[in-house]
């Protein structure tokens, strides 16, 4: 296997082996001045397939690792994180550790962040394992990023500061996040993120709790620890929050509301609509 460097490597001391097969889209300050301004040393993507191994001794900044599928893994001298699908590990400076491919491909998005970039400045000194829901926006803004370098067109044109926009917009809800405290808990919120996607679709807990491969009892129980509610009820907070939003945002008839958000009969959507918010949908829209 050989060696292959990369433009994100000489920020810090660093060994790696890195497959010629693994495909890299790369953006640093010298790209795009938006990044400096931000403090964002260098981003990028990549599906990694095959040899992706990156060592730091003593990184001198933030290090931001979004899965987007497949599996990856950092190593510690104290622990090891495994990185899954929806998730975001911050790894502060002067932490030594190992980013490696766990899996056959791990598709991801990275980020090196200066020190005293406002993005980090509440982080704690610290590993941290965070949910990311946002992950495809994130991708889609790097990708842009990238395509307009390309483009002669596009490089000098309005487009970049929009993206670069979406994207801090991305990490600062990111970021905002809670730490997760267990690999149960990020496939629980990977769960329900799937099924709010797909709120007109008639979830039972059994279907729910197959999405994460749980048996229905214990995904019952991992919803009481965590949401403190049962899986129903949360997904009647789901439909009632998303009603809400569609109420107040379109004028779309409440009868197609409903059946968006998972009750075909609009007397049980109005009835539910009722117990939850103290009033009618229409009654809602009114006051608005």
């Amino acid at each position: 296997m050989q060696n292959y460097h990369y433009r994100f490597m000489p920020y810090s001391q660093c060994h790696f082996l890195i497959s010629p097969k693994c495909q890299q889209k790369v953006l640093g300050q010298e790209d795009l001045i938006a990044l400096a301004e931000q403090e964002i040393l260098q981003c990028g993507t990549s599906v990694s397939v095959e040899q992706f191994t990156i060592e730091r001794p003593d990184p001198e900044f933030f290090t931001l690792l979004f899965t987007f599928s497949g599996t990856g893994k950092v190593t510690t001298q104290q622990e090891e994180w495994l990185l899954e699908p929806g998730s975001l590990l911050v790894i502060p400076p002067h932490i030594a550790n190992t980013i490696a491919l766990a899996s056959e491909e791990w598709q991801l998005a990275w980020m090196m962040l200066h020190p005293t970039s406002p993005l980090v400045a509440n982080i704690l000194p610290q590993i941290q394992l965070l949910h990311m829901p946002y992950g495809e926006l994130l991708k889609n803004s790097i990708d842009g990023l990238v395509l307009a370098q390309t483009m002669p067109t596009l490089a000098h044109s309005k487009l970049q500061p929009l993206l670069v926009a979406q994207m801090m917009q991305v990490l600062k809800a990111s970021l905002s996040e809670q730490p997760i405290q267990s690999r149960q808990e990020l496939r629980l919120k990977q769960v329900f993120e799937k099924v709010e996607k797909q709120l007109d679709v008639n979830w039972t807990v059994d279907k729910m709790a197959a999405l994460a491969h749980f048996s229905a009892p214990h995904f019952h129980r991992l919803c009481k620890q965590y949401y403190q509610q049962s899986p129903s009820q949360h997904l009647i907070r789901l439909r009632m929050k998303h009603a809400k939003r569609l109420l107040s945002g379109t004028d779309w008839p409440i009868q197609d509301i409903a059946e968006l958000v998972g009750y075909p009969e609009l007397t049980n959507f109005s009835a539910r609509f009722r117990k939850t918010h103290h009033m009618s949908p229409r009654a809602f829209r009114q006051q608005l």
